[in-house]
């Protein structure tokens, strides 16, 4: 899948870990050294193929919640995927520490854009393409 391809490129082998466990866990999260200084950003990525949104938006939440008492000042990027689950995040806690993102939001702002920039969504799409080692090398 696209995760385990993102695991294995060497580029992001060195700066990224991926653990699997649960922010609601003390020893999960000690294990992730959510709280050691070298620490610089957590992700909570929303699964969006999920067959229950509201149910993968709250578990999401509780995920944010569990890393954000562990670690008050650490840059919490949060992903959902409907906006009235971004109304009930603010509402729990508005760390100017979190990004919140609603995919939702975002593909509905991306459309929006390519009706007024005709070609935005392909230059997007263009920029946000991955290309293999090989090819980076060369140009």
């Amino acid at each position: 899948t696209q995760s385990r391809n993102f695991m294995v490129n060497a580029k992001f082998k060195k700066l990224v870990t991926v653990l699997l466990g649960s922010p609601l866990i003390a020893r999960d999260l000690h294990r992730a050294g959510i709280s050691w200084p070298s620490c610089r950003a957590a992700y909570v990525l929303a699964n969006t193929k999920a067959s229950n949104v509201r149910r993968e938006d709250d578990e999401n939440i509780l995920r944010w919640l569990g890393i954000r008492h562990a670690n008050v000042r650490l840059p919490i990027f949060l992903s959902l995927l409907k906006p009235a689950s971004i109304e009930r995040a603010e509402a729990l806690s508005n760390s100017p520490a979190d990004i919140k993102v609603c995919i939702e939001d975002l593909r509905c702002g991306l459309l929006a854009k390519s009706c007024v920039v005709p070609g935005f969504c392909t230059l997007i799409r263009g920029l946000a393409a991955s290309t293999s080692p090989e090819e980076n090398d060369q140009g």
